[in-house]
């Protein structure tokens, strides 16, 4: 599972779709919600080959998104 929760913007969910694609993750579901300026969104992910991601794996993964999102106000989490 990994938690986002961001500062809504155009083309986040492409952004953080195509960060998911280029980690080798599979996205089985996602709960969106945009509460006011704020998203706050939840994947449950694992890899192609259907594994979850190691607690490491998931916590580099929150790293890169978070950079990759580049807000301050950006609280990213990853667990698998």
């Amino acid at each position: 599972m990994v938690e986002i929760a961001t500062l809504d913007h155009p083309g986040l969910l492409a952004k953080v779709g195509g960060l998911f694609m280029m980690q080798g993750l599979d996205i089985h579901s996602a709960k969106i919600a945009t509460l006011g300026e704020r998203a706050e969104d939840i994947f449950f992910v694992t890899k192609k080959d259907g594994t979850p991601m190691s607690d490491s794996e998931a916590e580099t993964f929150a790293a890169q998104l978070k950079s990759a999102l580049d807000e301050a106000s950006s609280l990213v989490s990853g667990h698998h």
